[in-house]
């Protein structure tokens, strides 16, 4: 028995000729006997994973646009594309790759991809073989949520003309009807995607993503971004959601409750609202001893769910974090640069980066200039608050797509809390230090004394080249390549501080052993803690999603545990570019709280 699963294009198709699309091999009549049994179902389709349904009905007349199909037959099939088995190279249109190219491994060898060409929702992709086959870009293609068009066998959508793949580009079949389901706007009743009843809660509530769960309805009818009218199991109206894909998030928000379009739904209005709360930053970055970087754009706090955008002097960095902003990022990367040109002129240069959760096996060009940006000037260096920093945006290694740029633009309020509070001559302690940036302005206002204790030696060196830009390496600073609790637990007992900052990763290896923030950290919270002079402050972050909101009463609690009486206890929140989005603290970047010893 074959088993084959694809997709009605994105129009209504009869039964009988998704049969023909599907076995051009078999006769009339044979399929006309197929259409007699239930060999033809509705798929069930969750998360990317397909599973039989129930059995077509032909009396209900067409099947809609995107209907998910399960056929299992005993006749003997053409085998795919038989006259490619043997190429070396393949032109073959897929549905939109977030990935400019990259290079994959198969089971008969390494393969390379680029993208030469979008069209609606589609990608003209070429595949450079070498060793591999078709049959490895078929499955590489299927395992990235994107089926090759007409791939019957693996999910793909049945256009009219078959597989869309081809040794060169001349004979390769331009799909020439709609792909998906129509979006709202685009039809004049286009389909619904249906939510849980407990995502609908949650999101008329304020949550801005929808959960896939056992209720949510079929994403994979609707292109990634595309976006859609999204209701409850019992019809009710959840509101505008952009489409994000198999997965975890089903969907995010667009604008809750009814599901008309709005001039607010424009992205370039979005955008424009978003810079405008930013106003103070831009005036700001033209001072010589100001900060020229900042969040943009925060994602879902500013309406465009998935998309942060960052200045970096001249420099704009866009990150795409989800197939939801897949469809706007053009449009809001356009609108960026008109609102920055007063600022940073008509072309500022401008990185894309494209950071999606469970990518496909291979090394995927996720970082790239945006197209017809000047390249960025090098060493790219930004200014906050009168100290320098040195930055990577990723171009180096466009395969590592990181939410980084070795400065956290989120702590630069933290960074200045933690100036103000300086002795001079006072000594000082920077675990998990990163690149430094919270020693630079420790020197900077005169400390007698500061280590930066990390295990990461790339760190430690960036750390001395900042510390170098602003003029700030002296007998003052020590760096010690060192795991930070060892460092801690190894200086003596009558060696304290004045203060100790503890901005650990989520989670990270240490030598032999393993670095977690959800086991770690209350253990060296209560350590640091015995190590403050009387007055002496400690900064504590964490990062991870299970944290949010419980650093300052975990903090207090362990103050009272082992004895070590507060003065003050106060929460030190993301900088204000960085908004907060209530009843959202997934969006938050970390959860902090600086605490005085008596």
């Amino acid at each position: 028995m074959l088993r084959l699963r694809f997709r009605v294009p994105g129009r209504a198709l009869g039964s009988r000729e998704v049969l023909a699309r599907a076995l051009p091999e078999l006769a009339v009549g044979a399929r006309e006997h197929l259409l007699r049994g239930d060999a033809l179902r509705r798929a069930r389709v969750r998360a990317g994973v397909w599973r039989p349904g129930p059995a077509v009905d032909l009396a209900r007349g067409p099947l809609a646009p995107g209907t998910p199909l399960w056929l299992e037959v005993e006749a003997a099939l053409a085998q795919e594309a038989p006259g490619l088995r043997r190429a070396q190279q393949l032109m073959a249109w897929l549905p939109a790759l977030p990935w400019w190219a990259g290079e994959v491994p198969g089971k008969g060898g390494t393969f390379h991809f680029r993208v030469l060409e979008e069209r609606a929702h589609a990608s003209r992709v070429h595949f450079s073989l070498g060793g591999a086959t078709l049959r490895d870009v078929l499955r590489w293609a299927a395992r990235a949520g994107r089926p090759v068009l007409g791939d019957r066998r693996r999910g793909g959508i049945l256009v009219a003309g078959g597989l869309h793949v081809a040794a060169a580009a001349s004979s390769l079949p331009t799909p020439r009807e709609p792909l998906y389901a129509p979006e709202v706007g685009k039809a004049v009743r286009a389909p619904a995607l249906r939510v849980s009843r407990a995502s609908a809660r949650a999101v008329l509530a304020g949550h801005p993503w929808v959960l896939a769960d056992h209720e949510t309805g079929d994403v994979g009818r609707f292109p990634a971004g595309a976006l859609v009218a999204a209701e409850s199991p019992r019809g009710q109206r959840v509101g505008l959601v952009r489409v994000e894909g198999p997965g975890r998030i089903a969907a995010r928000i667009w604008r809750p409750g009814e599901a008309q379009l709005g001039r607010g739904d424009a992205v370039e209005v979005r955008v424009a609202e978003a810079f405008a709360r930013r106003a103070a930053f831009h005036q700001a970055a033209g001072d010589p001893a100001g900060t020229d970087a900042y969040r943009v754009v925060h994602g879902e706090a500013d309406g465009l769910p998935g998309l942060f955008a960052d200045r970096l002097g001249a420099l704009l960095r866009v990150r795409l974090e989800g197939g939801a902003c897949q469809t706007i990022w053009p449009r809001a990367v356009a609108a960026l640069q008109r609102e920055l040109a007063p600022w940073l002129g008509p072309a500022p240069a401008t990185v894309l980066v494209v950071q999606l959760a469970d990518p496909p096996p291979g090394r995927l060009e996720a970082v790239r200039l945006a197209p017809g940006s000047p390249a960025p000037q090098a060493p790219r260096v930004v200014r906050e608050a009168g100290l320098r920093f040195r930055v990577e945006v990723g171009l180096a290694h466009p395969d590592r797509p990181r939410a980084g740029v070795g400065l956290f633009l989120d702590q630069r309020e933290n960074r200045a809390r933690l100036r103000s509070r300086v002795r001079r001559g006072g000594r000082y302690a920077n675990l998990f230090c990163h690149t430094g940036a919270f020693s630079a302005g420790l020197l900077a206002e005169g400390a007698g004394e500061v280590w930066s204790i990390d295990l990461s030696e790339a760190y430690l060196s960036w750390l001395e080249e900042n510390l170098k830009e602003n003029q700030l390496l002296s007998g003052a600073h020590r760096s010690v390549r060192r795991d930070a609790r060892r460092w801690l637990a190894e200086q003596a007992p009558a060696r304290r501080f004045d203060g100790i900052i503890l901005d650990p990763p989520t989670a990270a290896a240490a030598g032999r052993e393993f670095w977690s923030v959800r086991q770690g950290l209350d253990s060296l919270v209560a350590a640091a803690l015995q190590r403050l002079t009387p007055g002496g402050w400690l900064l504590v972050c964490r990062n991870d999603r299970r944290g949010r909101g419980r650093v300052g009463q975990g903090l207090a609690e362990i103050a009272d545990r082992i004895g070590t009486p507060l003065a003050s206890l106060e929460p030190a929140p993301p900088a204000r570019d960085f908004p907060a989005r209530p009843g959202f603290p997934e969006g938050d970047p970390f959860d902090a709280a600086l605490a005085t010893r008596v």
